[in-house]
This record gives C-alpha cells, sequence and structure tokens, in this order.
C-alpha cells in the first residue's frame, strides 16, 4: 500500500492530495467504463496501445497516474481523445468524423 493510501485512511492528506487522488481515480475509472462499453480487453489495449496490460490495470484502479503519453495511447487505442478521459464534466460519447480536403477546381476565385 502506498504512503498516500495510508495517510488518506489516517485521515492525515491535506486537500490538495485529496483532490490529486479523486482525479487519478476519475481518469481510471472513466478508461475502465470505455473499455467495457466498447467490449474491450486489458490485453487488447496492450495490443493496441503498446501499454502493458497491468499498467492499464493499475491505472484503472487508481493505483498510478498515466502519463501523457500513455494516456494518448490508451486513447487512440479505443478510438477516442484524451479529452474524454480529462474533462471535469461528464462528457457524452462523440464520434469525429474526418472529411478529406477538397481542392477548389482550377475556376475558383477568392
Amino acid at each position: 500500500m502506498t504512503e498516500a493510501v495510508m495517510r488518506l485512511r489516517r485521515g492525515l492528506l491535506q486537500a490538495d492530495e485529496r483532490h490529486t487522488m479523486e482525479e487519478k481515480n476519475q481518469i481510471g475509472a472513466r478508461i475502465k467504463q470505455f473499455r467495457l462499453s466498447k467490449g474491450l480487453t486489458l490485453k487488447d489495449i496492450e495490443l493496441k496501445a503498446n501499454v502493458s496490460a497491468t499498467h492499464v490495470s493499475e491505472i484503472e484502479r487508481g493505483m498510478t497516474s498515466p502519463t501523457v503519453g500513455a494516456l494518448a495511447k490508451i486513447a487512440h487505442a479505443m478510438g477516442t481523445d484524451v479529452a474524454y478521459f480529462v474533462e471535469k464534466k461528464n462528457v457524452s460519447m462523440t464520434t469525429v468524423v474526418h472529411k478529406p480536403f477538397l481542392f477548389p477546381s482550377a475556376d475558383w476565385q477568392i
């Protein structure tokens, strides 16, 4: 058990430490919820994101915080944006459609 968890149980964490732990737990919970909603296993994420299943599990359980790079890889592997996991408010699931850029015709004028 980490020192922060032991201090939390004893009520010794400062407000900013509690806030940081809550954010870490929220990110992990959102990752897990989204992963399960997509029917993905930890092993699926490991293979798609090149982040170990153990590390993803630790993030989901709030045992560790993801690096920005790991979070980006996990989000990409699940087909979503990093913002979905870090937004303070509830974020609805959205689909982003990328349309190809259409070049103007030769007779196009400004």
